[in-house]
């Protein structure tokens, strides 16, 4: 997924428009949360309001400076990979993961060393936080 997100921001027609929205996603959106021992180390997903407002300052700065989403630009991504996360597997992805033969674990699915954080449980339907 990584390559995806370098390959959208290295397109030669890339503005800045598409990277920030990329960035968005990317660092914000499509992560697996986790906790740290020191709690503002600890990684959340942005909540609906929090990306409302993300998207409509996207939106507003489109409407004050055509540039922005009219001139191409390149941009490196300033994304830097996270730290695995260690998480309990529900019964379904057990099942799917159980259904690989060996060889095919072997080919894709490698054993971590390093750090490693915890992934933090929600209870179903809110935001409440659960460890």
């Amino acid at each position: 997924m990584v390559d995806c997100f370098r390959e959208l921001h290295a397109h030669k027609d890339c503005t800045a428009y598409p990277h920030d929205f990329l960035d968005l996603i990317q660092e914000r959106m499509i992560i697996v949360e986790s906790k740290d021992k020191d709690p503002t180390k600890s990684i959340l997903r942005i909540r609906s309001q929090g990306l409302r407002t993300k998207l409509m300052k996207l939106r507003d700065q489109c409407r004050e400076d055509k540039s922005y989403y009219m001139a191409p630009t390149s941009r490196v991504p300033a994304f830097q990979p996270l730290a695995a996360v260690k998480a309990a597997l529900n019964k379904k992805a057990l099942e799917k993961v159980r259904a690989i033969p060996p060889i095919e674990k072997m080919k894709y699915l490698r054993f971590h060393t390093g750090e490693t954080r915890t992934t933090i449980r929600r209870k179903s339907g809110g935001d409440d936080q659960a460890s």
